[in-house]
C-alpha cells in the first residue's frame, strides 16, 4: 500500500510517499516519469520539445520514504525541468526524466524531446507544427528544422491501473513552430482522462503532460507510480 492510499498514484506535484507491503519485506514499482516541456524561442520562433518520457520496474524494501519531484515548464526558450523518483533518505535515484529542450534562438531547430518542437523563422516564413507521439517536429520553409522526437511507442508501456495516449502537437502559427505533445493518461479506474487541457490554450501550445511550448505555456511534467502484484 502507499501512505496516500491504494496501489497506484498520478502525480502532478511534487510530493512524498511511504510504500509499504505487509506480507513481504520487497515491493515491486512500475514508474513512469515525464520531464517539463521546453518553452519555445520569442525570437526565432523555434517551438519547445516535450519532456523525455521513462519507465522503469524496480524493487525496493517495504517502508521507505520516496520524493516524488515534477518537472517545471521552462520559461524564455529554456528546457523544461526533470521530473525524477528518489529515495528520500538515501537520495538513491529510481527514476530520472529530462525536461524537454527550448527552441534555439536563430534557425537552426525547435526542441528536441518525446515529441521534438516544431522549427520557426525569422524571415517570416511558416512554423511547423509539433510532433506527436514521438515524432520529430515539421520544419520550417527554408528555415530551421523541427526538433528531434524520441520514436519511443508509448504502446509497450503497460500499466494496471492507467492507459497513457500521445497528446496532440501544437500547430504552427505564422513564424512559430507548435511545441511537441506530450503524455495523456487515463484512469482506468474513473475514466478520466488527466492532461487533456492546455495550460495556456493557445494553438501553438502541445497537449499533454510535458508537452513544448510555441508561444504561449508549456506544461508541467508527470509520475504514475503503481504496485505490482506478484
Amino acid at each position: 500500500m502507499l501512505s496516500t492510499g491504494g496501489k497506484y498514484l498520478l502525480a502532478d506535484a511534487s510530493t512524498k510517499v511511504i510504500v509499504e507491503n505487509e506480507r513481504n519485506c520487497q515491493v515491486t514499482l512500475r514508474l513512469l516519469a515525464v520531464g517539463g516541456g521546453g518553452d519555445g524561442d520569442a525570437f526565432s520562433g523555434n517551438a519547445g520539445g516535450s519532456g523525455i518520457v521513462s519507465y522503469e520496474e524496480v524493487s525496493i524494501s517495504s517502508g521507505r520514504i520516496l520524493s516524488l519531484e515534477i518537472g517545471t515548464d521552462g520559461n524564455f526558450g529554456t528546457a523544461g525541468g526533470a521530473t525524477m523518483v528518489s529515495d528520500f533518505l538515501s537520495g538513491e535515484m529510481l527514476i530520472m526524466a529530462d525536461g524537454g529542450e527550448g527552441g534555439s534562438d536563430d534557425e537552426t531547430s525547435g526542441g528536441g524531446g518525446y515529441s521534438g518542437g516544431g522549427g520557426g523563422s525569422i524571415t517570416g516564413y511558416p512554423g511547423g507544427d509539433g510532433g506527436t507521439d514521438g515524432a520529430d517536429g515539421e520544419h520550417s520553409p527554408f528555415s530551421s528544422d523541427g526538433g528531434t522526437g524520441s520514436g519511443l511507442d508509448i504502446s509497450l508501456l503497460q500499466f494496471e491501473y492507467f492507459t497513457i495516449s500521445p497528446g496532440a502537437g501544437g500547430v504552427g502559427e505564422y513564424n512559430r513552430g507548435g511545441g511537441g505533445g506530450g503524455l495523456l493518461v487515463t484512469s482506468r479506474m474513473t475514466g478520466i482522462i488527466h492532461g487533456q487541457h492546455r495550460k495556456g490554450q493557445g494553438v501553438t501550445d502541445g497537449q499533454g503532460y510535458g508537452a513544448g511550448s510555441g508561444n504561449g505555456w508549456g506544461e508541467k511534467g508527470l509520475i504514475l507510480l503503481e504496485i505490482v502484484e506478484n
